[in-house]
């Protein structure tokens, strides 16, 4: 739908990455620039252990600033904020958030939402609900301001509770 490569893809920010899944299936893909995974302390040792494990170079914070390639495996949303200010430019980049974001707190949601809503692409996957939180207004309350983003609702067949929300920006 989005007719990208994720090799034309230059950072990436994961919402929750699992063990590293989806990081290790774009760098099969061919992807060659900055990743980054936000998640809790002891995923983000996983991410670390499993990806590394993989021969992907997994970086420092240090280190990651000053590389041009390379995966940061992070549990902090304030160091995450810090490295995306010192991020010029936007372009090639994309959000991926796969069951996590619409899982976590609210308020961990409000507060990390915002960092990344000038990327240039968005692969969110969420269920309608969670506990007694419904995850469609909140989502629609997200991209409705974000309107130099082409938005993709789909509800996915095979589990038709569950929902895909791909954006891309305009004229890129």
């Amino acid at each position: 739908w989005t007719n990208s490569d994720v090799s034309d893809t230059s950072l990436v920010v994961e919402f929750g990455g699992g063990y590293g899944g989806i990081c290790r299936l774009f760098h099969n893909l061919g992807f060659h620039g900055k990743y980054i995974i936000l998640d809790l302390p002891h995923f983000s040792a996983l991410q670390t252990y499993y990806l590394k494990t993989l021969g992907l170079s997994v970086l420092s914070e240090t280190e990651f600033l000053d590389a041009e390639s390379g995966v940061l495996c992070l549990s902090d949303i304030e160091k995450l904020r810090s490295l995306l200010a010192k991020q010029v430019d936007f372009r090639k980049s994309l959000f991926v958030a796969t069951w996590s974001i619409s899982e976590c707190p609210i308020g961990l949601r409000d507060s990390f939402l915002p960092l990344v809503s000038e990327f240039d692409s968005f692969l969110v996957a969420y269920q309608e609900k969670f506990e007694t939180f419904n995850n469609v207004e909140c989502f629609d309350q997200w991209i409705r301001p974000l309107t130099g983003i082409i938005w993709l609702k789909r509800k996915i067949e095979h589990q038709p509770s569950d929902h895909y929300l791909l954006g891309k920006r305009r004229g890129s």
